[in-house]
């Protein structure tokens, strides 16, 4: 009768001592997670913190920015390809400010550099013709006629040129690339560009379908790396293969045709959809080679809208009473 006592006793002894190491463990466990937790509402706090150090540093580039509108305004003239800066007045100024011009800045400030520069890039369109996939694919889908195709090619060089011309005043007069009068300016060539598209288009059907045909520019650039070497150097793509994926893609998502396909049109695509229709179009290599394209883009698009989003917390937190 001792014996079993004794043995019940060893037995309870035993149990006790489990359930206490199991309690020292679990709380162990629940100060190394409270530490944790600790650590990220620190860290997120510093990053929250930096996020206002870098708007109260762009609110100062911003009224920077402003100053210079008066003399960007000076610069607008619709007909000018260039900014009115010579190379030397140029690399004058950006010693004086610290700035270091890139190549194409510098091109775009040396009349005689980019007349040169016009001429190849109105060159490489001549050359490339039906075979370049932007150009002759277009011109392809439209059934221009010999004068739309040749006046297209001039629209082309024009928007190069502007495109280089307000990169170029951009940096030669220090306003930000994502500002108000970057913005604005950007806004202005679109403008231009629009009234020159419906010279050659008209304003009719055509020009509308050419319109949504243009928006979906940076979809179809993707659906275009198909057709490189770079990725199938045996069985590219072709042109009305690149057509057909994207037309496929773009009525699959949730794309608004009024607007240009943007970042956030990637995450919208319903791939239950389109991966049936692109079946008939694509071999199951290029399909998943595909798939993967737009799923760097996918995770872009979440990156952009995470740092929105923080950037607009931050926003918030620094006109709290208080801040």
């Amino acid at each position: 009768m001792k014996t079993k006592l004794l043995v019940v006793a060893v037995v309870g002894i035993a149990v006790a001592l489990g359930l206490a190491i199991r309690a020292t463990y679990r709380a162990s466990q629940a100060e190394k997670a409270a530490a944790g937790l600790a650590m990220q509402d620190e860290a997120l706090r510093q990053k929250i913190g930096g996020i206002e150090a870098r708007l109260r540093a762009a609110n100062a580039v911003r009224a920077e920015s402003e100053k210079a509108e008066a003399m960007a305004a000076r610069q607008r003239d619709a007909a000018s390809a260039t900014v009115a800066i010579s190379v030397g007045e140029t690399a004058a100024k950006s010693a004086v400010v610290g700035l270091r011009l890139s190549a194409q800045c510098l091109i775009a400030n040396d009349p005689q550099k980019l007349a040169e520069y016009a001429k190849n890039f109105r060159l490489r369109l001549d050359l490339w013709g039906l075979d370049d996939l932007a150009v002759g694919g277009m011109f392809k889908a439209f059934d221009l006629s010999p004068e739309q195709r040749e006046k297209f090619k001039d629209l082309q060089v024009w928007q190069e040129l502007r495109r280089m011309d307000l990169k170029a005043a951009a940096e030669t007069q220090g306003f930000d690339t994502g500002g108000e009068v970057y913005w604005q300016l950007k806004q202005e060539n679109e403008k231009l560009r629009e009234q020159k598209e419906a010279e050659i288009f008209g304003t009719g059907p055509l020009f509308e379908q050419y319109q949504e045909y243009a928006r979906k520019q940076f979809l179809r650039d993707t659906a275009a790396r198909l057709a490189s070497t770079e990725f199938y150097p045996d069985t590219p793509i072709t042109a009305t293969q690149v057509e057909r994926v994207t037309d496929i893609v773009a009525k699959s998502s949730q794309w608004n045709t009024k607007e240009n396909w943007l970042h956030d049109d990637w995450g919208t695509i319903n791939w239950d959809s389109a991966g049936a229709q692109l079946q008939g179009v694509l071999s199951p290599s290029q399909l998943g080679t595909l798939r993967l394209l737009i799923r760097e883009k996918e995770a872009f698009a979440a990156v952009v809208k995470r740092s929105s989003e923080l950037g607009a917390e931050a926003r918030r937190i620094s006109h709290l009473p208080g801040r």
